[in-house]
């Protein structure tokens, strides 16, 4: 019972993280311009990539997939691919689906 209860807590500690620095980033996402927002996002997917045992779980779950080793710029274009979503899905927040300046 041990390990269920330090689980629990791993967790809740874990949630009241995010919920201290969610509402944070959603406000620096609005002082930030479109241009810069978009112009960040190789440095994100670096990040993202460097995030503690995200690129091995990255890897595993490709390998496990298709049955063969994953190719290093498969899983640097799964990282980029998710600094685009987190970009755009900033920007849609901010500025709606119909914004002009998302087609650019």
């Amino acid at each position: 019972m041990i390990g269920v209860s330090s689980m629990h807590t791993a967790r809740s500690r874990r949630k009241s993280l995010r919920a201290r620095l969610l509402p944070n980033l959603v406000r620096g996402v609005n002082l930030l311009s479109p241009a810069l927002l978009l112009a960040a996002r190789p440095v994100l997917a670096t990040a993202l990539s460097a995030a503690p045992g995200w690129r091995g779980r990255v890897r595993e779950s490709m390998e496990a997939l298709f049955g063969e080793s994953a190719p290093p710029a498969a899983i640097s274009g799964y990282f980029r691919h998710l600094a685009d979503l987190v970009v755009f899905s900033a920007l849609v927040m901010r500025s709606g689906v119909e914004n002009p300046r998302l087609a650019e």
